[in-house]
């Protein structure tokens, strides 16, 4: 077997194995446009093409004469292949450029040049090529143009493309086709074919042309799963193991036997020594093989296990604090190595609720997204995969191509939305492995948070309790070492000045020590209200009730300080079970401070409404100063305060009443003043018993 010989086996079969691979991956995944079908139809020429020509070259190396049917047979398969080759590279194209409008007619006089073609060559007898070379003028000619135009239509796709894929998809092959034009134009009409000793060499390597686009299209697909379709890479080394079979057994092998046949030296041994010694080298030279071919075609593979293994490292090795934090940290990570828009990663409560999350280009109905995951236990959804639904209109309205579960022992706990990646392709089974890998181990440590904030929470518990405790021996002794004697100083007092006639200035001393004395008093009340637990009540009280008559309370201070007091007050009613007491506990604290932070002129709103899922809603703002942002955090600590004459209890009660009623509070505060927001549950019994604020 010569040189030519072994180039066109290894060429034949290489062209059979790929084209035949992607015709079977084509037909599995199945066509959606008529662009595809186009190409399929391509693929499909190609692969019998290669069969058949290795098929003709099998039975002339095997027979001295070949059979003459059978060879027949099979030139006339490769013509026809070669015939209808450049219609359906062109068609392919023509549908891509024109997104699949192309009039039917049209289409099918695409063919018409290859029919034509076809008809004007006589069976062939020898060489094909060098048939077709003399007769098949018009076939060349064809075959030329379309090569041409086929280029074209695809450097100028690249231009005007959005999809970063398609973009490279059509440049590299629209380069790859135009040196196939400048082949062909050497090897027929300039005549390269008659030169003796490289004629048949160019006639080979003009057979081999057709395997340009299924090469192109062969690498994006493994590199970049192009169009939905995905490689293993047992096909790729399967590939290589037989190139790398042919190149021994054809090369390495002629050219020891070349060097030393005549040398004295038994070949058998030598080559029984060297096969040995690749046996037990197999797993080292298989590694150092494999890192030369990642490092030469698989940077951004590199690239993106090297990130994976940096998300993983960092979430064995450090605690995080915050949830949403760790959410950020890991989703821009995964975000980094899939190349994709955006990353959103949310944990979700048994209601449906975000816990957690990170990401939010928008609000997400996150309750649909989990919803294939709690029917079916997919392990990953991909939004072209879908039927026309509500799901799939959703996630093209948020822009998502893919979805994850967070899956636990229990089943979904959350989902990871992929945006659109630099190639928009489904993930790959390697990449839904190492995602698989991340969130198992985001699991693991938000468990590790989730035990650290309870144990946190339960010292602060315990540290808060013994405080309580301690200022819960105290408040006895308050009670009968301060109080008691306040009450008997007030009476002599009021006594002494309700003897000095008006207009003595004794009189408005004593004024000034009764209003200190009833401070002080106040103090104790707030002291042992904040120690002293108690007993749920079970009627009901109506918060508008309670809103007015506190502001009655405070309608002569609002006119001593010029106060202008706003109520939006709802027209219906909303209704607590019980609380009274610390509904009006927590209002007069917060209808307090917004008059201490004004101190003369300003206004005051409170307003109620009804709030999300059956809660009411209460806002107390005021125009004050404001409060300094690192004070915010601290307002609610009993005994924290920001004024002179301030205790510290009064925040610190309305949160400890609201904890009682089921209630929370937020506050917002800047210049222009501070806004108290409480939300409180609302309750709708069937006999109502309202309790009323007097």
């Amino acid at each position: 077997m010569g040189l030519f010989e072994i180039l066109a086996t290894v060429g034949f079969l290489l062209g059979a194995a790929l084209n035949s691979a992607l015709l079977l991956m084509m037909r599995e995944r199945g066509v959606r446009r008529r662009g595809e079908q186009a190409f399929l139809g391509l693929v499909s020429a190609c692969a019998l093409l290669y069969c058949a020509s290795f098929a003709s070259l099998f039975l002339s190396l095997v027979f001295i004469e070949p059979p003459p049917l059978p060879t027949r047979l099979l030139d006339g398969i490769v013509l026809v292949c070669l015939s209808l080759q450049p219609s359906l590279l062109l068609h392919t194209f023509l549908e891509a450029y024109y997104k699949s409008r192309l009039n039917p007619w049209f289409c099918a006089a695409l063919y018409s040049p290859a029919l034509l073609a076809l008809a004007s060559v006589e069976p062939p007898s020898g060489r094909l090529m060098a048939h077709l070379a003399q007769h098949g003028w018009l076939l060349f000619g064809w075959w030329m143009l379309a090569n041409l135009a086929s280029s074209l239509l695809a450097l100028n796709l690249s231009q005007h493309t959005v999809e970063l894929k398609d973009r490279g998809f059509a440049r590299d092959i629209g380069r790859a086709l135009g040196p196939v034009w400048v082949l062909l134009m050497l090897t027929f009409p300039m005549g390269a074919v008659e030169i003796p000793g490289i004629g048949r060499y160019m006639e080979l390597a003009c057979l081999m042309t057709p395997l340009v686009p299924s090469l192109v299209f062969g690498y994006y697909v493994y590199r970049y799963n192009y169009m939905g379709y995905f490689i293993r890479n047992t096909l790729v080394n399967s590939l290589l193991a037989f190139l790398l079979l042919c190149f021994y057994i054809f090369g390495v092998r002629k050219a020891g036997d070349a060097l030393l046949g005549g040398a004295g030296v038994n070949l058998e041994v030598l080559e029984g020594l060297l096969i040995m010694g690749l046996v037990f080298a197999f797993s080292t030279l298989q590694g150092a093989s494999q890192e030369f071919y990642d490092r030469l075609l698989m940077r951004q593979t590199l690239k993106k296990r090297e990130i994976f293994a940096s998300i993983s490292a960092e979430l064995g090795s450090t605690l995080a604090t915050d949830l949403n934090a760790l959410l950020t940290q890991v989703a821009n990570g995964i975000a980094q190595a899939l190349s994709s828009e955006w990353v959103g990663l949310y944990f979700l409560t048994p209601e449906g609720k975000v816990a957690a999350g990170s990401g939010t280009p928008g609000p997400l109905p996150l309750t649909l997204f989990m919803e294939p995951f709690q029917k079916t236990g997919a392990a990953a959804v991909e939004s072209e995969d879908l039927e026309e639904g509500p799901l799939k209109d959703a996630l093209l309205r948020a822009d998502i191509v893919t979805l994850v579960p967070v899956s636990g022992r229990e089943g979904p706990l959350g989902v990871l939305c992929l945006g659109r990646r630099a190639y928009n392709r489904p993930l790959t089974p390697e990449e839904l492995d190492m995602l698989k890998l991340i969130l198992n181990q985001l699991l693991g440590a938000a468990e590790k948070l989730q035990i650290f904030q309870q144990k946190l929470a339960l010292e602060r518990k315990l540290l808060e309790d013994e405080r309580l405790a301690s200022l819960g021996l105290l408040s006895a002794s308050v009670a009968h070492e301060i109080k008691n004697p306040l009450g008997s100083m007030k009476a002599i007092i009021q006594v002494m000045r309700e003897s000095i006639p008006q207009g003595d200035l004794r009189r408005e001393d004593l004024s000034v020590v009764l209003e200190e004395i009833d401070r002080l008093a106040s103090t104790v009340t707030r002291l042992l209200d904040f120690i002293r637990p108690r007993e749920p009540e079970e009627r009901y009280v109506a918060v508008e009730r309670v809103v007015e008559r506190v502001l009655e309370i405070f309608s002569y201070e609002a006119r001593r300080r010029s106060v202008a007091v706003v109520h939006k007050l709802s027209h219906e009613p909303h209704y607590l079970k019980g609380g009274l007491d610390a509904l009006k506990s927590i209002l007069f604290n917060l209808v307090l401070n917004a008059f201490q932070a004004m101190e003369k002129s300003g206004t005051l709103t409170i307003a109620t409404a009804s709030g999300k899922d059956g809660r009411v809603v209460v806002e107390v703002s005021d125009t004050g100063p404001g409060i300094p942002e690192s004070e915010l955090e601290k307002i609610f600590q009993p005994f924290h305060s920001s004024k002179k004459s301030g205790t510290g209890l009064g925040l610190a009660l309305v949160r400890q009443r609201l904890d009682e009623l089921g209630g929370s509070i937020s506050v917002t505060s800047g210049p222009d003043g501070t806004r108290f927001v409480i939300e409180l549950p609302v309750y709708l019994p069937a006999n109502l018993r309202v309790r009323t604020a007097a």
